[in-house]
């Protein structure tokens, strides 16, 4: 199970990296991104699963059509035991 301070360490990344996506996703696949929820990190600490929020309408309203992402974490940015508390 991972920490709470992990997990805020977490969606604190998880929320640059997306934002990072959003123009990409919304360019090539008309899905406007919202807010994240059930973030779950793997066992090995290399891939962060989490739902979100969205839709395909760009009418400003971020929810409606929830989608899945599966994000693969570089070695270079993922938590070891010393970066985000226990």
């Amino acid at each position: 199970m991972v920490s709470r301070n992990r997990k805020h360490t977490l969606n604190q990344k998880l929320h640059l990296r997306v934002e990072s996506k959003e123009p990409y996703y919304q360019e090539h696949y008309g899905y406007y991104m919202g807010g994240s929820y059930c973030v779950e990190l793997s066992a090995d600490g290399t891939q962060l699963f989490f739902g979100m929020n969205g839709n395909d309408k760009g009418d400003g309203q971020a929810f409606g059509l929830p989608g899945s992402m599966l994000l693969h974490i570089p070695a270079s940015e993922r938590l070891d035991d010393t970066m985000g508390g226990t």
